[in-house]
């Protein structure tokens, strides 16, 4: 029998991440049992000034920009960025992103990369 699953955005409580730089609302992570799969994480993010610089090791993650323009860096490559854009970092890659405009919002999934 399949269970469907909904987390609903509104009941989330944002949380402070990435040395305070972002605000994050966790809709799977990889500590919830319920998912069965190798998530490591689905969230929303926002920020106003730039998500401190960071790595997830032996996770893949995709942002998918939503909302204002910002400079992606992965590695040591930069591009500007837009909504509805899609970056993908590869595991193990320091990566940050800076908004231009007043905010940049999207949306975070990671996957952790079986060896």
């Amino acid at each position: 029998m399949v269970k469907t699953i909904v987390r609903r955005w509104t009941e989330i409580q944002p949380a402070t991440v990435h040395e305070g730089t972002t605000k994050a609302w966790i809709l799977v992570d990889k500590e919830l049992k319920e998912f069965k799969s190798n998530t490591e994480f689905v969230s929303e993010f926002e920020t106003e000034t730039e998500v401190a610089p960071h790595i997830h090791a032996d996770s893949e993650e995709f942002y998918f920009i939503l909302e204002g323009r910002g400079i992606m860096r992965v590695g040591n490559e930069k591009k500007e960025v837009a909504p509805r854009d899609l970056v993908y970092i590869p595991p193990n890659t320091e990566h940050t992103i800076r908004a231009i405009d007043k905010r940049v919002r999207g949306l975070a999934f990671g996957a952790e990369v079986k060896r």
